[in-house]
């Protein structure tokens, strides 16, 4: 147990030690705090005062601080709330726009899909009714149809030369290729005869023949669907030449050749009867048909090239316009939904989505 030490005093007088006891320090504390209150007090007093002023000044300054932040905040919170409006707005109008596209798109190609229906359907009944009636074809509309092709054929691919086609009936061949040279000067004739027909006949060989010596015609050809079995393509036959339709310009080009620089060459001969004689020998000869036969199957190479490249150019370039047109228009269509949300005055005008102004004559 701890001992408690009382404080004491000592007497000046006779030594002795006074223990100081509460009742005898009672009067001593009551004058210093007499005393000593006033000064304590008014000095925390000041203290206090400039602490609350402190406190007061540091308070309004937090005060106007918070005010301020509480303020921004709600500013904030209103503009937040102003957005998330906006954005909730634009959304369901986005939607709704989106889903009255989409009905429109559904809706247009719905009918789409029915009218490409109907026109397949009516393709088709026109595709049966065009086969049934050509099945129908006469063989001489036949005939005539592919006389008609021929003619075309020798009139583009040769326009210098005079390309007749005699009248139906009058006696004689299907058409008259009058060639002239650079110099417009009448060099040869060719008479062609055309046959539409898929059996081959050998009586067309001699008519044409009958024919070539009434026209007086220097060659003979024969421009066949269906031609003779030893024959490939083209090639001489008793004196006739039979090609096939697709090669009948070629070897028209081989043949006007031959017959310009025979009518050149007409000119520097002496003995003419003996010359035109050795060259008719000569056409009618195997060496002569071994000449042109490259020719003619080189030009036939490179006319098939050319159509197979000018079908391929147009399929891609039929793709393109329609990939182009799909792109053009889907961009169009996007602008217009844009510019019905966000409203014409916040998007710029792009000057090829607008209406064209009209011609200046």
């Amino acid at each position: 147990m701890t001992k408690t030490i009382t404080p004491t005093i000592v007497c000046p007088k006779c030594g002795v030690e006074i223990p100081l006891t509460d009742a005898l320090l009672y009067p001593f504390q009551q004058e210093w705090k007499k005393q000593l209150e006033p000064e304590l007090r008014q000095k925390l007093d000041a203290e206090k005062r400039e602490e609350v002023k402190e406190l007061q000044t540091e308070l309004e300054e937090k005060s106007k601080k918070l005010e301020e932040a509480q303020s921004y905040e709600r500013k904030l919170r209103k503009e937040r709330k102003e957005v998330e409006d906006r954005e909730k707005n634009l959304d369901l109008e986005v939607a709704r726009k989106l889903d009255e596209a989409r009905k429109k798109i559904g809706e247009q190609y719905d009918i789409k899909l029915v009218e490409k229906d109907k026109q397949i359907s009516g393709m088709k009944r026109q595709i049966d009714e065009l086969e049934r009636k050509s099945e129908q074809i006469s063989p001489q509309i036949k005939g005539d149809a592919l006389q008609y092709e021929l003619d075309r054929m020798l009139e583009e691919s040769f326009p210098e030369d005079e390309v007749e086609v005699i009248k139906r009936g009058v006696k004689g061949a299907d058409i008259v290729q009058r060639v002239k040279d650079r110099d417009n000067r009448l060099c040869g004739t060719i008479l062609w005869e055309s046959k539409n027909t898929r059996r081959w006949n050998d009586s067309w060989i001699e008519k044409l023949k009958n024919d070539q010596r009434a026209q007086k015609a220097d060659i003979a050809v024969l421009a066949s669907v269906a031609i003779p079995e030893d024959i490939q393509n083209f090639g001489m036959k008793e004196g006739v030449w039979v090609t096939c339709l697709p090669l009948a310009c070629c070897l028209a080009d081989v043949l006007r050749f031959s017959i310009i620089e025979l009518a050149a060459n007409k000119l520097a001969l002496v003995s003419k009867d003996q010359k035109i004689e050795t060259l008719y020998t000569y056409f009618a000869s195997p060496q002569f048909k071994q000449r042109i036969e490259p020719i003619v199957e080189a030009l036939s190479s490179m006319q098939a090239q050319t159509n197979r490249e000018r079908q391929a150019m147009e399929r891609i370039w039929a793709e393109r316009e329609k990939e182009i047109e799909k792109a053009i228009k889907g961009a169009a269509g996007f602008y217009g939904d844009i510019r019905g949300i966000i409203g014409r005055a916040f998007l710029p005008e792009i000057d090829r989505l607008q209406l064209l102004p009209p011609a200046e004559d």
